[in-house]
């Protein structure tokens, strides 16, 4: 039987602050990056799919990451890296290049845009209380309105991998 493992401490995640620019509406709060956050047993799908599900990160989906920039301006994003090695792009062009590999998560803040930059990759996706979000490709679209959006989206009090004994609490407060 496979079995979810994250790390059996508390994993401090990257912290990766998005500038505001013409092809990033942005979020004060910054894109974090949790290094192997889960040792996996088994399939790394289903094991993203429960864990987040418990943590109250919910709507699971699966699939390749978009290579063309787009945002979700009224919902906070986890994204569990499956298959595949690459760099996730986040604020558009050029961008900050986040490398990711299978068992790394991303927690991507309400407005920050972002891609695929190198490598196909396959990643469980969910967005924090089932919010149901609008995914908007940013060229040529209205980045100060989505802006102010984004700014009345509340952070999520749930860390997608520890749940309340996780970071996320306290760095987006």
């Amino acid at each position: 039987m496979s079995e979810q493992t994250p790390q059996s401490r508390i994993v401090e995640p990257t912290k990766h602050v998005i500038a505001d620019s013409p092809t990033n509406p942005g979020n004060s709060v910054p894109v974090l990056h949790y290094r192997q956050a889960v040792q996996s047993t088994g399939d790394l799908t289903v094991e993203f799919d429960q864990l987040f599900t418990r943590h109250r990160w919910l709507g699971a989906w699966t699939a390749q990451l978009y290579d063309v920039d787009h945002v979700h301006p009224d919902a906070f994003e986890v994204l569990g890296i499956v298959r595949g090695e690459g760099v996730v792009v986040c604020g558009g062009v050029p961008g900050t290049g986040i490398d990711v590999a299978p068992g790394d998560v991303l927690v991507i803040p309400a407005g920050v845009t972002h891609r695929s930059g190198a490598g196909p990759l396959t990643v469980v996706g969910a967005y924090f209380e089932d919010a149901r979000p609008s995914t908007v490709k940013v060229a040529g679209s209205d980045t100060v309105m989505m802006a102010e959006q984004a700014a009345n989206v509340p952070a999520p009090d749930m860390d997608p991998i520890f749940g309340d004994n996780g970071p996320l609490e306290r760095i987006y407060a």
